[in-house]
């Protein structure tokens, strides 16, 4: 019979290879949009699917591929506010485009600070921190949006009297404040409640023209904050 040995070998340790730390991307205007556009047509895919249900007559299974398109256009708007946020930002952070007051109100951690002093013949850092800090928000109240435009210099009255254009720019924003709460209350309804209503528990009907509708409002958003972005 072999000897086996039953002695324990030490553990190795500190031999597995540290992650590579990977850099957030820095995408052109033109590149940011066509993100967007490219989501889009995936959702226009899932229209289509919604239509064949309902031709074949299963109404309830057309109406959640429906719920799906409110959210999932919910989700493409706020992550161009994302991206489009980064790239302004940084424009500010290197002198490229004017800094908005609240820019300067900006709160970096002492970390992020350290890191830059560490190497100062690059601003990556800066970039790195807005795709941090912003991956944590969500940009689709009517609050929050408002917020982060004029943050990043595309004031958000402007973008909504370039949307929704009602004789001046008042009445504009007040228009496309209400259409932002809208979207983002049923979209949250939608997320949190599977669109039942609380009191009597019953979903709330939604219809392919409540569908285009949502769209045709965000893709007017979307063009009107890259116009004004391209202008700056």
């Amino acid at each position: 019979m072999a000897n086996i040995n039953l002695n324990l070998t030490s553990r190795i340790e500190d031999v597995r290879e540290p992650q590579k730390h990977l850099l957030p991307v820095h995408f052109e205007l033109a590149e940011i949009k066509k993100h967007f556009d490219e989501s889009l047509t995936g959702i226009h895919k899932q229209g289509k699917a919604a239509l064949k249900l309902l031709e074949s007559g299963k109404e309830e299974e057309c109406q959640d591929i429906l719920r799906s398109q409110i959210v999932f256009l919910e989700g493409i708007l706020d992550f161009y506010l994302h991206e489009i946020s980064k790239y302004a930002l940084f424009q500010m952070f290197q002198g490229n485009w004017a800094k908005s007051d609240r820019y300067f109100g900006i709160k970096i951690p002492m970390r992020q600070v350290e890191a830059a002093y560490e190497d100062l013949s690059t601003k990556e850092w800066f970039f790195s921190f807005l795709n941090q800090d912003m991956s944590k928000q969500v940009y689709l109240s009517a609050e929050s949006m408002n917020d982060q435009l004029n943050m990043i210099g595309i004031p958000f009255n402007t973008v909504m009297e370039k949307a929704f254009s009602k004789g001046n720019i008042n009445e504009s924003a007040h228009y496309g404040r209400q259409v932002v709460k809208e979207m983002f209350d049923r979209r949250n309804k939608i997320v949190h409640q599977n669109d039942r209503d609380h009191a009597s528990a019953e979903r709330t009907e939604i219809t392919t023209d409540l569908v285009k509708t949502y769209e045709q409002r965000i893709i007017r958003i979307v063009e009107a904050i890259y116009e004004i972005a391209v202008e700056m």
